[in-house]
């Protein structure tokens, strides 16, 4: 059988396929078994409170989404419909006119 050595910035499938580091629990299985995705530690969020980020695998309150300021590494709490300062500038101007 051939062995293939990752670097150290790579995770090593069971079948010897090597994959980026942060390939591994991104939440999609990259190797061919999906062992990149097993033991991740999942993060479990308050719903009601709480936005998961994907890619740190890690909670964010909710009034942290869509405010114009990315918290999750990749940003995907920016990742918004209607553009990620839509719910700042409504919040904004309800404040206003306070």
């Amino acid at each position: 059988m051939d062995y293939t050595k990752c670097r150290s910035n790579e995770f090593t499938c069971d079948d010897n396929q090597c994959i980026d580091q942060d390939r591994q629990c991104d939440g999609v299985p990259d190797c061919s078994r999906g062992e990149d995705e097993l033991e991740c530690g999942i993060v479990e969020c308050d719903e009601s409170r709480e936005f998961l980020c994907r890619s740190d695998n890690t909670c964010i309150q909710k009034e942290a989404v869509c405010d114009g300021h990315a918290d999750c590494s990749d940003g995907e709490d920016e990742q918004c419909e209607g553009g990620p300062l839509l719910r700042q500038t409504k919040a904004t101007r309800t404040h206003l006119y306070y």
